[in-house]
């Protein structure tokens, strides 16, 4: 990983927007893999809203990483409600499947988050209706 890359990277672990505006002006690469995810799956994993929305204006919000996972699947089994209700109103893909056939929704529920059932179809619906 080159020095910019890395920076942005630790931008990116304290949603640090500016910084990391400021990197990829400087030629920082927004889609850089790390460890077979994305920046966008590390924000989403930390529950890091704003480094999403701006992320999103750089890489596709259901960009695929390890396992086939989007950044929705990870917030959804990180348990990061406010990453998860960012990426739907982003237009994440709800129904898109991981590699182990699983869409995010079956994600959180496969680590014990029942209540999400009822917040995603909640906040799918407001969302569409937005």
């Amino acid at each position: 990983m080159d020095d910019l890359n890395k920076k942005l990277y630790e931008a990116v672990e304290k949603d640090d927007v500016k910084k990391e505006e400021e990197l990829i002006k400087q030629g920082a690469n927004a889609k850089a893999s790390f460890n077979g995810d994305t920046l966008l799956h590390r924000a989403a994993e930390k529950g890091n809203v704003e480094t999403i929305k701006f992320l999103a204006h750089h890489i596709d919000v259901d960009t695929k990483g390890r396992g086939g996972k989007t950044a929705l699947h990870v917030a959804a089994e990180s348990n990061q409600k406010d990453a998860a209700v960012t990426l739907i109103q982003l237009n994440a893909n709800t129904e898109i499947r991981d590699d182990g056939n699983k869409i995010p929704i079956q994600r959180a529920s496969i680590f014990k988050r029942t209540f999400w059932d009822m917040f995603w179809q909640m906040e799918a619906a407001n969302c569409r209706d937005s």
